[in-house]
């Protein structure tokens, strides 16, 4: 058996190195937990250690007197080479941030320090936010949970076989999942399963916007529904404002979107799993000629920086509830692998890596849209490819369903209704009739 000093793991020569422990076992309370071996210097050599009726005690006792909130380690003894050393395990806090003496100590590598006033800030604020999806939602009741979400929610899950689910009952299927407690509905519940949400929380939207240039405002839609429907209602918007080309492939046509519809389906899905709910603001997604952005409020967790989300890593959701319950659904990827999928992604459509930033209270991805220069039409002028479909197809039958609509533009309903509503707006469409005997009807001076 080998013991090296790791992120994890402190080694001490003796309980005589008591006292500076502590600052060791502090750390890995703030960070992920670790062990600590007392009888293995710092050269990885076994020399043992001597214990009496008294050393584990004395322990177990000078941690929960000096380290607040008070943590539960497990001490042992153990034989490792015929010599005794003593292990103690600490398991990662659940209310951080811990300290010793006032003092809060960070873990980074084999090292321990202290923490700087800004990263306790930051740890307090990340414990603040974490907790808030398990809190109970006060004024939300059963009635508040939007009952064919959840019947999507468990089809989705029985395709992807991630979770066996045999019960028929809804809200014992969403008692299991931790997201109702004693019949009481939690936040994290009303993010994913809500009824009209906002009525709990204004900050639960998640708002669109096409721009000119930076700034000047084109087109901007505010949906105000839980997290699925937020989903697809965000990739609807997506897809009346960017492109969708074809090719001709053999004796097939085939149309692609100028950004892949997964990488956009996992960013912002990321965008609500890992926001930061306690504060003011928006999932935001914003299309600018040369780019696409997805904004939301919320830090990086603990100690993951910018230049971690290029190459494997840990991924340490801000709101676990939440990111189980959307992985259950076969809609994103194991946790730290969803960065790396997009950035493959986008590399087989030999598009550029995506650009993240932190500013302010703010993280967000920069996605860049290709051969703008040529393609981009100014936005004024710019007609839906989606109208382009539908018109032609109403003047040849006035009473094509939304089903054949769906088909031919290869949006969802929800968009179909989307577009049409936005077309009887703008005085182009108007309908006769019933919704099952009528017609369309177009004003043929405004086409």
């Amino acid at each position: 058996m080998k013991f090296k000093e790791s992120e994890t793991i402190e080694l001490k020569k003796s309980t005589s190195q008591l006292d500076n422990s502590l600052e060791d076992l502090c750390a890995f309370s703030n960070h992920k937990g670790g062990t600590l071996y007392f009888g293995i210097n710092d050269n990885s050599k076994i020399i043992g250690q001597v214990v009496s009726d008294s050393t584990l005690r004395n322990i177990s006792q000078k941690i929960l007197q000096k380290i607040k909130p008070e943590i539960q380690p497990e001490i042992r003894e153990i034989i490792v080479e015929s010599k005794t050393i003593i292990k103690v395990v600490i398991k990662e806090g659940q209310n951080k941030p811990y300290s010793l003496d006032g003092v809060s100590y960070k873990r980074i590598g084999s090292e321990t320090k202290a923490m700087t006033f800004e990263e306790l800030r930051r740890l307090a604020f990340e414990q603040v936010a974490s907790e808030w999806e398990l809190q109970m939602c006060k004024a939300a009741t059963i009635k508040d949970i939007n009952i064919k979400t959840v019947n999507e929610f468990l089809k989705l899950v029985r395709e992807s076989k991630r979770l066996n689910i045999v019960d028929k009952d809804k809200i014992r299927i969403l008692t299991k999942l931790g997201l109702i407690k004693d019949n009481k509905i939690t936040n994290a519940c009303i993010v994913l399963f809500g009824r009209e949400p906002i009525r709990f929380d204004p900050n639960f939207s998640l708002r669109a916007r096409r721009l000119k240039g930076e700034t000047e405002i084109i087109s901007m839609k505010d949906f105000n529904g839980n997290l699925f429907e937020n989903l697809e209602s965000g990739i609807n918007f997506i897809k009346e404002h960017i492109r969708l080309e074809a090719k001709i492939e053999g004796l097939y046509r085939k149309e692609r979107w100028e950004i892949p519809i997964e990488v956009l389906r996992e960013i912002i899905i990321n965008a609500f799993i890992h926001r930061d709910y306690t504060t003011n603001g928006f999932v935001y997604i914003d299309i600018r000629d040369k780019e696409l952005i997805i904004s939301n409020t919320g830090y990086l967790p603990g100690d993951l920086k910018i230049s971690n989300l290029y190459k494997i890593h840990d991924s340490v959701p801000r709101n676990r509830s939440i990111a189980e319950t959307v992985y259950y659904t076969g809609l994103i990827d194991k946790w730290g692998q969803g960065i790396l999928n997009v950035i493959a992604l986008l590399k087989k459509e030999k598009l550029e890596k995506p650009i993240f930033e932190q500013s302010g209270s703010y993280f967000r991805v920069y996605i860049k849209r290709p051969n703008v220069e040529r393609l981009v039409e100014p936005v004024d002028k710019t007609v839906d490819k989606t109208v382009d479909k539908i018109i032609p197809a109403i003047k040849e039958n006035p009473k094509i369903r939304a089903k054949d609509l769906i088909v031919l533009t290869g949006l969802t309903r929800r968009g179909i209704e989307y577009k049409l509503n936005q077309l009887k707006k703008q005085g182009i469409l108007e309908r006769i009739g019933s919704k099952k005997g009528g017609y369309w009807s177009i004003k043929k001076d405004k086409v």
